[in-house]
């Protein structure tokens, strides 16, 4: 499961590529009816007893807040993920019928939860003609792990030109596919764009091709292509890439090194046990770089560990940052 996991901080990039290359901003369309009572509710979120005020909204006019209310997004998820079985169906809907500012946080918060009941709405838009629109909901497709969306994922890779597109299509093939499509991946290997190469070996790498190695590394002395490469290598188990691996985290002009550990640490999992990864991954969540902890929480939180739920509950235990990933990643996904 460990080469199918979250590319983590890699899945950022796709993000930032596509606000540079396709759309800065999401433009807020369609607000409906009730608009000044959305205002006035945002207004009044602004007084002392803000906090009170979104515990008391239901999920609809939570989502509604997104269209007129500045950084609504972080008032309201908290809020909607406790209210997580009143939340989900609504945040299904508004994958379809929300503005665009709406329906990307739906997809992004459904894909944060692995609802899979979410798969048909975003199979259903990210075949639509909007450009964004269809970035998010691949990229949700990809997090969630559902393969029977693979199909129309080739589609839209044999019928995509946009970059943002493309970025997203490759990965979440390389997440969902199977070693049949790394024939289809491989052409993109030689296309016009570096950072495309460099997405299609990571998605090549997914699906356990290590005849990309060489490229990978290659790559990793490109500024626009090093984080790519970098969290790719995690997914070629090779001396020559664990050597390479090395080579940037003892270099002290060498900016990934954080992304270098979690390529390495991905290596060393991939040929562990459940119960050795489990412990691994615990000991990675006491690590004093934080960015590690909290990307150790989610590989627990997203893997076939026995009993993670307990291993969460037991981290989530204190006030520190890493506690409250634990906390929030207790809430988000319905664990056994």
């Amino acid at each position: 499961m460990w080469h199918k996991g979250l590319i983590g901080l890699g899945l950022v990039l796709v993000l930032a590529l596509v606000a540079a290359g396709v759309t800065h901003e999401v433009q807020d369309r369609g607000v409906d009816s009730n608009k000044k009572e959305s205002q006035k509710r945002s207004l009044d979120l602004t007084q002392d007893n803000a906090d009170a005020k979104p515990k008391a909204m239901s999920p609809r006019e939570l989502i509604d807040l997104l269209n007129t209310l500045p950084q609504a997004e972080r008032t309201i998820t908290p809020v909607l993920i406790d209210k997580r079985q009143d939340s989900i169906p609504v945040l299904r809907d508004t994958i379809l019928k929300g503005t665009p500012k709406q329906r990307i946080f739906a997809a992004r918060l459904l894909a944060d939860m692995r609802d899979k009941q979410a798969i048909p709405n975003l199979i259903k838009a990210a075949q639509e003609p909007e450009v964004q629109i269809r970035i998010y909901m691949i990229n949700a497709l990809g997090e969630i792990g559902e393969p029977n969306a693979t199909p129309m994922l080739r589609r839209i890779l044999d019928n995509s030109r946009d970059k943002g597109t493309l970025i997203s299509t490759l990965i979440a093939i390389g997440r969902l596919g199977e070693k049949v499509d790394i024939k289809k991946l491989q052409k993109y290997l030689a296309y016009s764009d570096r950072q495309v190469r460099a997405w299609a070996a990571v998605a090549c790498a997914l699906l356990g091709d290590t005849d990309v190695q060489n490229m990978l590394i290659d790559m990793t002395y490109y500024e626009d292509t090093s984080r790519i490469a970098v969290r790719g290598l995690g997914y070629v188990n090779t001396p020559a890439s664990s050597e390479r691996l090395l080579e940037i985290i003892t270099d002290p002009n060498e900016k990934w090194k954080t992304d270098a550990r979690i390529s390495l640490i991905r290596q060393e999992l991939k040929v562990k046990s459940p119960a050795e990864q489990a412990t691994i991954l615990k000991e990675l969540s006491r690590d004093e770089s934080s960015i590690i902890a909290e990307w150790a929480l989610e590989q627990i939180a997203d893997s076939d560990i026995p009993q993670k739920k307990t291993i969460l509950e037991e981290i989530a235990q204190g006030e520190t940052k890493v506690n409250s990933k634990a906390k929030r990643l207790l809430k988000l996904r319905e664990m056994k």
